[in-house]
């Protein structure tokens, strides 16, 4: 980022890189970069850093270079027009704005100056406007200020001195600056001495009184007890106007005084040429004394005649003749020679300043001066017209100028009625985006509760589809097994056999409490766990005619050769046995088989039914967790009113914003055609202040 001076108020802003806009934050005002200002970044920071340190002739030195490097630079020349007028801002204490204040006056309109000019001429259409306005401001201060020279009475000595130093404390240059004051005024010397002859002044108008008194002493005595003190801003911009005096008028002397130390040190490389005076010396105030009436007792000056004899008013006449012909064929610079011959003879000579005039301001026809865009009454050469000619001459040349201030002022007032409707429309703008911004928010607001809502009825309902998948299958895995049935149905039939082939088989008794008993115990547990009537019902009925069929055969040989194959099967494949089947071998076989086919069963119906217990448990409570929460869902989206609200809120905030929105739309549409209308009969530029948004 490279720092921006704002030449509107002076706040320092920052660049980006990437824009070639720029906003400042203290003013508000936008300005669009020259190209290629990247190349002088260097030389518009020691510009911009000397300009807002009031070190205006650094300044101005270092915004000519841009210039002369690049005469597109509209912000150079503006920058070195600023600092010829020594223009800084101030903050004023009543409006808190930064105001322009003119620290450097010039005779010539800032309308003509030639940085003033190329400015205008090269800066962008945006740019061009904020600088005829603020020229428009400085020229009224320029004008005011001029009016305040001319009143002002003349001094001969000019004492610049710095006052106080960075505590706020006298210097020991303002002690010596007054000791001198007080000697020189005694004996009658008119002196101007910022602390008593500004003492009764406003700050800001410090700058006629200082101008008027540099322009009329005919010497400078600048006092400095440190380089640092004879270079603070202020007192250096006074010496360096007085050393520019001086190169074009000889009567004016500037004379050093240090106090105390070297005078090398002290005084700046500038000052070694001229003589300088010693505060310590006993005597310094009579030495400063007797140097000074030298400068205002030298040789008097011869007046000149104002008129003449018949052939020099021939000359005259001729030579004005000549200067006009050559001035109506565009010959501006051979024109102008021939009026200085005028002048030479006849400097009185009202003729020759108009054709003057109309040379300054590059006009060929008397006429064209009143179509100019600029002022001529601050023109020296209108002054001597109005000072040395004829009542017609004054008459015609004061019409021209009181045109141009009329078209001017006309031309300002259109401006400043064009920047006042920019602004009514821009605060309508603001007022329509944040009206319709505090609805967009409210809709925003709306709209999300309304999605929390929906998005509570989402969930509570994914969470019912999910428990009901989970109670379809826990369901499914209570169904019971046909192994478990044929199990049991094995397990009866096996001890059955078991005890009825044994010699003294048990009664009728003994069987019901040693197998119907336990088959009664698994059946409830069949249905305990699985609600399976075919559970419950078979092993009985298998139980009972098993045991009936056993008992009426009892001891028959196709029993016997029945369990004689499963003997083979088992123990005489285990045992390679051969030994013929005995009823004892088939005893202890159906007792071994029916006894470990017992426990199997039993421990895997055992296990199988626990864990079934559990699922059914879950199931039951799922059922439960469903049915409650179909209940909630089911009276949620009944008698539930909030969501039923929000969106009538939001239907509502919709309606209220198209409707103020196509309100604002149809203000905005007509007030922005009226300001365009306006800027176009006015012969201005308008700028884009309504959003799009609003003019689609």
């Amino acid at each position: 980022m490279t720092e921006y001076r704002c030449k509107n108020c002076g706040g320092s802003c920052e660049i980006s890189n990437t824009s070639r806009f720029i906003q400042c934050e203290y003013c508000g005002s936008t300005f669009e970069l020259d190209a290629n200002r990247a190349q002088f970044a260097n030389l518009y920071s020691i510009a911009d850093d000397a300009w807002s340190r009031k070190d205006f002739d650094k300044a101005l030195d270092a915004y000519l270079q841009i210039a002369e490097k690049d005469n597109l630079q509209s912000e150079a020349h503006w920058g070195a027009a600023l600092c010829r007028y020594g223009i800084a801002y101030e903050v004023d204490p009543v409006s808190g704005e930064k105001k322009p204040t003119c620290n450097r006056i010039n005779r010539e309109s800032i309308f003509e100056d030639k940085n003033y000019i190329a400015a205008i001429k090269h800066a962008s259409p945006e740019n061009k406007q904020k600088y005829s306005i603020r020229a428009s401001e400085i020229d009224r201060i320029s004008v005011e200020f001029l009016k305040i020279v001319e009143n002002e009475s003349p001094y001969d000595v000019f004492i610049s001195y710095k006052r106080t130093d960075e505590r706020g404390l006298k210097t020991i240059d303002a002690e010596y600056a007054m000791k001198l004051y007080l000697f020189l005024k005694s004996n009658g010397i008119r002196v101007f001495f910022a602390e008593e002859t500004l003492k009764n002044i406003a700050g800001s108008l410090y700058e006629p009184y200082i101008f008027a008194a540099l322009q009329s002493s005919k010497v400078m005595v600048l006092m400095g007890s440190s380089r640092e003190y004879i270079e603070s801003t202020w007192v250096k911009n006074e010496w360096q106007r007085f050393f520019k005096l001086m190169e074009t008028k000889a009567d004016k002397t500037l004379i050093p005084v240090f106090i105390g130390g070297d005078p090398y040190e002290i005084l700046p490389q500038r000052f070694q040429p001229l003589q300088a005076f010693n505060a310590g010396s006993p005597a310094f105030v009579e030495e400063i004394l007797e140097n000074v009436k030298k400068k205002l007792t030298g040789p008097a000056q011869q007046s000149i005649p104002s008129g003449g004899n018949s052939a020099q008013s021939v000359t005259v006449d001729s030579l004005l003749e000549r200067a006009f012909m050559l001035l109506s064929d565009g010959e501006f610079e051979k024109s102008s020679k021939q009026l200085e011959k005028v002048l030479d003879i006849d400097p009185k000579c009202a003729a020759a300043y108009l054709c003057a005039l109309m040379v300054e301001h590059r006009v060929t026809e008397e006429s064209q001066l009143s179509s100019l865009s600029h002022r001529i009454d601050l023109s020296s050469n209108y002054k001597k017209i109005i000072a040395f000619g004829n009542e017609g001459l004054k008459k015609r040349v004061s019409g021209y100028s009181d045109a141009i201030l009329q078209r001017l002022g006309q031309a300002e007032m259109r401006r400043q009625e064009l920047q006042q409707k920019k602004d009514d429309l821009k605060k309508k703008v603001d007022n329509a985006d944040r009206s319709l911004g505090n609805l967009n928010d409210k809709r925003n607001q709306l709209t999300a509760k309304i999605a929390a809502e929906e998005s509570n009825y989402a969930n509570l309902k994914r969470k019912i589809d999910i428990s009901r998948a989970q109670q379809v299958k826990y369901k499914n895995k209570f169904i019971s097994p046909i192994w478990i049935v044929l199990i049991g149905l094995v397990l009866d039939a096996c001890f059955i056999f078991n005890l009825c082939l044994r010699p003294h088989a048990p009664s009728t008794t003994v069987l019901l409490l040693t197998f119907i008993l336990p088959a009664t115990i698994v059946s409830f547990i069949a249905l305990f766990s699985y609600f399976n009537f075919a559970g419950v019902i078979v092993p009985f009925i298998v139980f009972f005619i098993t045991f009936a069929i056993v008992a009426a055969i009892n001891g028959n040989g196709i029993i016997t050769a029945v369990l004689g194959i499963f003997y083979d099967l088992t123990l005489g494949l285990l045992f390679n046995d051969k030994t013929v089947l005995t009823a004892e071998n088939i005893k202890m076989t159906v007792v071994f088989g029916a006894q470990v086919l017992y426990i199997i069963a039993f421990i895997g119906g055992a296990a199988s039914s626990i864990k079934r217990i559990k699922k059914k448990i879950q199931y039951i409570q799922l059922k439960k967790q469903i049915a409650a929460d179909e209940k909630e869902y089911n009276e949620k989206s009944q008698k539930n009113t909030v969501l039923i609200q929000l969106r009538k809120e939001l239907q509502k905030a919709d309606e209220e914003y198209n409707e103020l929105f196509a309100s604002y739309k149809s203000e905005l549409l007509r007030d922005n055609s009226e300001y365009v209308s306006f800027a176009h009969k006015s012969g201005l530029k308008p700028e884009s202040v309504v959003p799009v948004k609003y003019l689609q």
